[in-house]
């Protein structure tokens, strides 16, 4: 039998260099980045590129600490509740790689129409994980593993790339607001008119989202997992994954902010984000030969 996780890593190892775009600057509140386009490498072989901000204050210098962030449905590196991730990523010494999803409709792009699926969710992300692996050299990261972090189905594509192809590279799951089970994105809608217009929206939501279910990779999910969620949430809310986490081999940290819903800017947000990172059991044995961390 193939080993798909060993072939992935090994056709990235073989990728061409990501194209460099431009430097961005998506807000006030983060540094400049350094733009890529994944997938426009290599005419025909892929039917969409997937852009990569990549924010680090070691330029002209190697590094080891680095983390790659994911957002959901519509998500992009410029959202407010994704720039607080980043944001505490930055402020604990990582550099950062954040995906723009291939569908992501950023203010400039209303007009774009693209058909979600978790599946091709995951395929970005992975895509941009492959391409990290490939081009170390070339962004000047040092290190063997990593952390990941994602927002709702990014969170679940973190989550699931951690069990699965990527399992024994990734140091931390930081996931805020994931979804675990597909099929609960569904059922979430008691309004038949509402489920209606979310499958105007996302039309393959029933044939692709029951496929995809975080408890059939839960037992593999053998690094710490940190989940950051809200008490008003209502896309993920907070008790199915209080219960998740207690389903997880390595459970690192939970935190359930009251009075905040799936998006989440606070200032408790922020200070969530942080004391998650800090405390994973991950955060320490990879990057101690390195880094004196008491």
């Amino acid at each position: 039998m193939i080993d798909r996780r060993a072939l992935l890593l090994s056709f990235a190892g073989s990728m061409m260099a990501p194209r460099v775009v431009r430097a961005d600057q998506p807000s006030s509140s983060l540094p400049r980045s350094q733009k890529f386009l994944i997938g426009s490498e290599v005419p025909g072989q892929f039917s969409h590129s997937v852009t990569a901000h990549f924010f680090t204050a070691y330029a002209g210098h190697s590094f080891e600490k680095l983390a790659v962030v994911m957002p959901g449905r519509n998500g992009h590196t410029q959202a407010p509740h994704m720039t607080p991730i980043i944001d505490a990523l930055l402020a604990q010494g990582f550099s950062v790689i954040s995906v723009d999803p291939h569908h992501s409709e950023k203010p400039a792009e209303k007009s774009k129409t693209h058909d979600f699926t978790m599946t091709a969710h995951i395929d970005d992300l992975r895509r941009a994980l492959m391409w990290v692996f490939a081009n170390k050299t070339q962004i000047g990261w040092r290190g063997e593993t990593l952390f990941l972090s994602g927002h709702s189905m990014g969170g679940y594509a973190a989550l699931s790339l951690a069990a699965t192809e990527f399992k024994g590279r990734i140091r931390h799951v930081l996931a805020v607001n994931p979804v675990i089970r597909g099929q609960n994105q569904i059922d979430r809608f008691t309004n038949p008119e509402h489920l209606k217009n979310y499958l105007a929206e996302v039309p393959s939501a029933l044939r692709d989202y029951p496929r995809h279910d975080m408890y059939h990779h839960v037992g593999s999910l053998d690094v710490p997992v940190s989940i950051v969620t809200a008490e008003q949430d209502t896309v993920t809310p907070p008790q199915p994954l209080r219960q998740f986490f207690k389903a997880l081999p390595v459970p690192s940290d939970l935190s359930i902010l009251p009075g905040e819903g799936h998006c989440m800017i606070s200032p408790a947000y922020r200070e969530a984000l942080t004391k998650a990172i800090k405390v994973s059991p991950g955060y320490y044995p990879v990057y101690a030969s390195h880094l004196d961390y008491k």
